[in-house]
Parts: structure tokens; sequence; C-alpha cells
């Protein structure tokens, strides 16, 4: 019995110690065209930017197609020291992918809103990313 107790004691240190503290993480941040959104703590701030929507050919919610499509973002982001300028897709799309890491942040592009209508082009102005920022 004293074996099976020692044996069962050891089995949950060994599980206990081989988890991982998951990484902090910032989910549902939206970033509007032109607009930017803040991120992180006092010590590490990052803003992200959507300056621009490079290529859209999603598939509308009101078509039946054979492929889902993809849109491109061009977001800027700034951090303490630096800018930079990243290319986010909302699915791997030829060179595009929908994440990147910048400073120790890992971004990733989890939508473009608004979803395409056939026959309703989207204003510029009407695109809103929302991001999943994660400090790694």
């Amino acid at each position: 019995m004293k074996s099976f107790t020692c044996l069962l004691i050891a089995l949950t240190a060994m599980t206990l110690g081989s988890c991982k503290k998951e990484a902090d993480s910032i989910k549902g941040k939206s970033a509007s065209l032109n607009k930017c959104q803040s991120y992180g703590g006092n010590e590490n701030i990052l803003n992200c930017c959507l300056e621009a929507i490079i290529a859209d050919s999603r598939c509308p919610v009101d078509a039946v197609c054979i492929w889902q499509g993809a849109a491109v973002g061009r977001f800027s982001v700034h951090t303490a020291g630096s800018n930079y300028t990243i290319t986010l897709s909302t699915t791997r799309f030829g060179e595009y992918k929908p994440d990147a890491t910048v400073e120790g942040f890992k971004i990733e592009l989890i939508s473009l809103s608004p979803q395409k209508e056939a026959g309703k082009p989207i204003a510029g102005g009407d695109y809103v990313a929302e991001l999943k920022i994660t400090k790694l």
C-alpha cells in the first residue's frame, strides 16, 4: 500500500511539474480602419493600427462558393522604440499568413468584418479587424 501511495504521489508531482503556464493573451480586441488599439501593460505597450485592406476575395455570405476566399490587411505596429508594417490574412493565402510576431507579441487576425454580401461593396472605413494579441 505504501509503494502504491508513493507511486501515486510521484506521478502527480511529475504531471503537475510538466504543465506549462499559458501565455498572457488579449482576445477580442478590434482595430477599425485608420484607428489604433493599444495592448499590454505599463512597460510593454504595443499599438496596432489597421491601415488598409489590400485584398478582399472572401465569399459573400449569401452566395455558394467553391473557396472561402481571403482578406488581407496591412497593419502598422508601434512599440516603445520601433515601428513595423505587417500584413495579415484571414487564412493562409500565398505569401500571407494570419499571424506575425513583433517585439515579443504574437498578433493574430481572427476575423474581418463586415461580412461580404453579393452585389454590395464595403466602404473602406467600415472594415474592422478582430485581433488576438499574445505576449510571448
